[in-house]
């Protein structure tokens, strides 16, 4: 029964992020800056349904990990919110997603594979360099964090293999993904409708994490 709730949670949130990247249906709907927080909650319902979770403690940290995604969708909406007030709850989201990834296996050195976190936040670094000055700290930080992150994604996959955890990598790709293209839209050049294909991109990541939480209960695992 489970399952087919959470998939009739995930087309609602499909549907909410139809209705908000269509200019005509925005129109006809009030409060039509709450539909990302409104899907973020569809998925976060998703990932507290899983009846056969990786572990509690994975689960626990997803949960808190949407939660607080949806947190920053809220504070960002708001008028008259300073934007460092969302990208703080950015930062604890990848935070929350780190732990849960690294808990799926047992920490050693890393292998190869870690040069693509190295070479993304480089690639961010030098989009930022001489080009943001506020809130310069913080998206340093927001690299770093989403950096380690990485690592901890390919190295649960690495370690684990199935289902789960290539939703789960592929989630925490889109994430750097998502961040990447709005870098470039503010400090290189603007990249038409950009803020449409991060806000998809960022919804879609959750989608993929919060159904990784399901494990063996996966549909067809």
């Amino acid at each position: 029964m489970q399952v087919y709730f959470a998939a009739l949670l995930t087309i609602i949130a499909l549907a909410l992020g139809v209705v908000a990247f269509v200019p005509s249906l925005k129109r006809r709907l009030g409060h039509s800056d709450q539909l990302l927080p409104a899907a973020l909650t569809c998925l976060w319902l998703i990932a507290l349904l899983a009846p056969q979770p990786v572990s509690p403690f994975y689960k626990a940290a997803i949960l808190l990990g949407i939660l607080t995604a949806l947190l920053a969708a809220l504070f960002y909406t708001l008028r008259g919110m300073a934007p460092y007030v969302a990208l703080a709850f950015v930062c604890l989201m990848h935070i929350f997603y780190f732990v849960a990834f690294a808990s799926t296996h047992p920490f050693g050195l890393p292998t190869l594979w870690i040069l693509l976190p190295i070479a993304w936040a480089g690639a961010a670094y030098w989009l930022l360099h001489g080009r943001v000055h506020e809130e310069w700290g913080a998206l340093i930080g927001l690299i770093a964090l989403t950096a380690l992150m990485l690592w901890q994604a390919f190295a649960m996959w690495a370690y684990n293999g199935g289902l789960w955890a290539t939703l789960g990598l592929a989630g925490a790709l889109l994430l750097p993904a998502a961040g990447t293209l709005l870098l470039v839209n503010h400090t290189r050049r603007r990249v038409p409708r950009a803020w449409r294909i991060v806000a998809l991109a960022f919804g879609l990541s959750h989608a993929l994490i919060a159904w990784s939480v399901w494990g063996a209960g996966l549909p067809g695992a």
